[in-house]
């Protein structure tokens, strides 16, 4: 029996990039076809697809054209963006951790330690429901990395449930925090 063809880009080109594009190697019972890797800046993402031999990608929508799988590996700030247009595109989208988290309003000066946690939360909360309303309309499914790169299960929208009810609870083995959401600031 021949195995699926699975293609699949790198959205990012730092550390959890490298991690991914690894990860994929180990992949087994699926072939893997990495398309490439697409991150805005220029000279990371020629010296990361050049180091691995793939094609440097320069926007989204080329990435996204050729992939049926993108693993979006960025900084938590434009996971909910990403997520939002691989999915509108019917493309499964694996998100690194911290699925979403409040940073601001794009503002420098910005310091999570004095902002409002329920604020913080309520976005953090609302960033998920666009995610998963995103989902809802897509062919593609919505995956969340968790120090693996995770294959689609039937538990991986009852995870984006799990967090959810975490989130709205605060509560984790009895501690006031969850490590899959947080208030970023310089």
């Amino acid at each position: 029996m021949k195995k699926k063809n699975v293609k699949t880009g790198i959205i990012g080109s730092g550390f959890s990039a490298s991690f991914h594009f690894e990860a994929l190697h180990k992949v087994y019972g699926t072939g893997i076809e990495i398309t490439g890797v697409f991150s805005p800046t220029q000279s990371k993402r020629e010296a990361f697809a050049q180091k691995r031999g793939i094609q440097a990608f320069q926007t989204l929508d080329q990435i996204l054209d050729p992939s049926d799988v993108v693993h979006i590996c960025t900084p938590p700030s434009t996971h909910e963006t990403l997520a939002v247009a691989a999915l509108t595109r019917d493309k499964f989208a694996i998100v690194e951790k911290p699925l979403t988290g409040y940073f601001g309003e794009g503002s420098e000066t910005f310091d999570g330690d004095h902002y409002p946690r329920q604020g913080a939360l309520d976005h953090a909360l609302q960033s998920i429901q666009r995610v998963m309303e995103a989902e809802k309309k897509s062919k593609g499914k919505l995956l969340y990395a968790e120090n693996r790169v995770h294959a689609l299960t039937r538990c991986s929208r009852c995870h984006l449930h799990h967090l959810q009810r975490l989130c709205v609870s605060g509560k984790k083995g009895g501690r006031n925090t969850h490590p899959d959401l947080l208030i970023h600031g310089p």
